[in-house]
């Protein structure tokens, strides 16, 4: 085979890989969505905030947050820059 070959190979491959493991549409235009993205941190600041108030915290002071089947990890991520962790 050829370089222009195996290159175009190679292209597909990726481009399968991608496509099979890769994020969907919808989740880049969801993260891209910056009014949604806004609210949902402020949720998530609030709620930290809020549990901080009337929950006896860990014994360091944290409060622990689970962000399950997320994908990007983003919500965790608020959850620790609001006050979690």
């Amino acid at each position: 085979m050829d370089q222009a070959g195996k290159g175009a190979r190679g292209l597909i491959l990726k481009w399968a890989l991608l496509k099979a493991f890769g994020p969907d549409r919808w989740h880049f235009a969801a993260l891209m969505n910056e009014e949604r993205t806004t609210a949902i941190k402020e949720a998530i600041t609030r709620h930290v905030g809020e549990t901080r108030a009337i929950q006896r915290a860990g014994a360091d002071g944290s409060i622990a947050v689970a962000d399950l089947g997320a994908g990007h990890g983003l919500y965790g991520m608020m959850a620790e820059r609001g006050g979690a962790g």
